[in-house]
């Protein structure tokens, strides 16, 4: 733009000093006809002169027009070199910015990657060998204690029939006992029965009285002969009571036992199961994470990035100031660029296109 102003201004001072020359020989020709005006041979003398003066000065506009044509057309030019070399300007910036935010971006999914790399790290370096083998360890131990736990089971179960055999052969005894029992009272009620009826033959007669006294003391001594039946018999009746209270007792501890042990063995199947999922998940965890970590490792393998060869931000700058230069020249801006270009060709040696399957171009 400066250029432009500077090339107008001297295209307007030919035009003024042009203009000046013909306003000075319209003044000399109105002079000399003043003072001529007696005189027809000196004044045409005098036309032809202001003529010549006329003409002169219409070359000088014309050259003048010529040298403000030409002027004009360097400075298209110099405005089409300038526009062009500003869009390549900035393209060459646009290049940078989209090389920069492809390097923000990769920056930024390296980090990501590594991020993920760690942590999968992390699970891999906690789903050990060791910690598997030492979860399969306590997964085979419980299921160990399981079986020894279902064996207990098995036993008190055996335990639990044998006290009800023992329960339902006491109840037997008691049902026996109290049977028995039962048939010794009748006996001694039909011994009363004897006694009454003998107490009432003793009170008729004598001999009735000896005879029933006799019957009595037999009667007597069979209700005492029951009396003691009847007594060894409850005592059988209790000892069979007690046998099956006893029973029912090692029947109540054989039942606590099995529910027990069958807790025991519950409790120890849930620790077992979660020994499992913890194994399955640890293998899951392995699977996962070295999957992750392959991944991760051929994402870094192949990550595209722009490393820009020295001097060429310098050079670009430098490029891009000298628009903006009051002195600018074509020469410098043909100068400056043919640097850059230098520099900038020593970035195809930096840089190598590494395909990946994000990066692939599609056919």
């Amino acid at each position: 733009m400066n250029s432009k102003k500077k090339i107008v201004t001297l295209a307007g001072v030919s035009l003024v000093a042009t203009a000046g020359v013909v306003v000075s020989t319209n003044e000399v020709k109105a002079d000399t006809t003043s003072d001529n005006a007696q005189a027809a041979a000196t004044s045409q003398t005098a036309d032809q002169q202001v003529q010549a003066k006329v003409d002169q000065a219409q070359s000088n506009v014309n050259s003048a027009s010529q040298a403000t044509s030409a002027a004009q057309s360097q400075l298209d030019s110099a405005n089409a070199a300038n526009s062009a070399a500003q869009a390549d300007v900035n393209s060459q910036q646009a290049i940078i910015n989209d090389a920069q935010a492809k390097v923000d971006a990769a920056t930024s999914s390296v980090s990501t990657a590594q991020n993920a790399e760690t942590k999968a790290q992390q699970n891999a370096d906690q789903a050990t060998s060791a910690n598997i083998q030492k979860a399969q360890d306590a997964i085979a131990n419980q299921e160990a204690q399981i079986s020894k736990d279902t064996d207990d089971i098995n036993d008190a179960n055996k335990a639990v029939s044998d006290a009800q055999s023992t329960v339902d052969a006491a109840q037997k005894k008691v049902n026996d006992a109290t049977t028995a029992r039962d048939n010794q009272q009748k006996n001694v009620d039909a011994a009363n029965d004897a006694v009454k009826n003998a107490q009432a033959v003793l009170d008729n007669s004598d001999q009735a009285k000896k005879q029933a006294q006799d019957a009595l003391n037999q009667a007597n001594q069979k209700v005492a002969d029951a009396t003691t039946a009847v007594n060894n018999k409850q005592t059988d009746v209790n000892n069979a009571a007690e046998a099956k209270k006893n029973a029912d007792e090692a029947l109540k501890n054989a039942n606590d036992a099995q529910i027990s042990a069958q807790k025991d063995k519950d409790a120890k199947q849930a620790v077992a199961d979660e020994a499992s999922t913890a194994l399955a998940n640890a293998n899951a965890a392995v699977k996962d994470a070295q999957a992750k970590v392959d991944a991760i490792n051929d994402k870094l393998a192949s990550y595209n990035t722009i490393t820009l060869p020295a001097g060429y931000k310098e050079a670009l700058n430098a490029y891009n100031a000298s628009f903006s230069d009051d002195n600018w020249s074509k020469e410098k801006s043909d100068s400056l660029s043919k640097q850059l270009e230098a520099i900038a060709s020593k970035g195809n040696k930096l840089n190598t296109y590494k395909h990946n399957k994000e990066s692939k171009f599609q056919e």
